[in-house]
């Protein structure tokens, strides 16, 4: 059942406090309200009138209209009952802040009130209903983008660069033996007149040795070049696939090649 404070009170406002429109707080007003007046008396009116028109909208639950009614009855002359009647239909239309706010007004300036217990228990109910309002979160923020995978190793270019480092060995190895192939020479052309047959025959065995080890060297280097160059070049996931591996043989050094063309 809704209650009101009744109607004829407003009467009672002759002998109150004047207080003109700029001191009511900001109570959202109806559209058409009108808070100047010409004498007291049609201020009183004027203010009776909105007051009525209030009640009328709250028995027929319009309830956003009679807080706009009964805010201009309090705009034009302010009385504790429209405040009261003003906090009632806002909670009944949903506006819980517009209603704690008037209540909390009409406590503090009616310490001496009748329904002062009654106004201070729907003054914490409201303020329960406004602290149980739950806000939306806030979007989450978007997941980080995944970082970029890691490049995983390319066995193929692997293998090419392996191949690559293998011949530059093999031919410093190659130069070497041809120097020292080159120095054993010189003892042979520089050897005396009567030098024994079996010292020149060392030296020319040594030579020829030195001699077939370069060339084993070079030749392994160039298969290694060739092959670290072709994979190199043909590293490509729909190129023909190529793996080598170094092997040493009777006479040096070179790579087996094996794959799928």
């Amino acid at each position: 059942m809704k209650r009101f404070v009744p109607a004829v009170v407003l009467v009672a406002l002759a002998a109150g406090r004047d207080v003109r429109a700029q001191d009511a707080p900001p109570y959202p007003l109806a559209p058409e309200c009108r808070v100047e007046a010409e004498t007291d008396v049609a201020r009183r009116s004027l203010a009776a009138f909105w007051f009525e028109q209030g009640k009328s909208q709250v028995d027929r639950e319009a309830f956003a209209e009679a807080v706009g009614s009964f805010a201009c009855s309090q705009a034009i002359l302010p009385h504790p009952s429209t405040l009261y009647n003003l906090a009632r239909a806002a909670e009944w239309a949903g506006d819980f802040d517009t209603s704690l706010r008037a209540l909390r007004e009409y406590i503090a300036q009616n310490p001496d009130a009748e329904n002062l217990a009654e106004a201070r228990d729907l003054a914490l109910g409201l303020q329960a209903r406004v602290d149980a309002r739950v806000e939306p979160p806030p979007p989450a923020p978007p997941p980080p983008s995944p970082p970029p995978p890691a490049r995983e190793a390319d066995a193929q270019a692997v293998v090419g660069w392996v191949a690559v480092a293998l011949a530059a060995g093999s031919a410093a190895a190659g130069l070497v033996l041809a120097g020292l192939a080159a120095a054993e020479q010189q003892k042979i052309d520089a050897a005396a007149d009567g030098t024994p047959w079996s010292v020149v025959a060392g030296r020319e065995a040594d030579r020829d040795d030195y001699l077939i080890d370069m060339g084993a060297c070079l030749g392994a280097a160039g298969a290694a070049a060739l092959t670290g160059i072709l994979l190199l070049v043909l590293d490509d996931d729909e190129t023909p696939t190529i793996d080598a591996a170094p092997t040493v043989v009777a006479d040096g050094v070179g790579l087996v090649l094996t794959g799928r063309f």
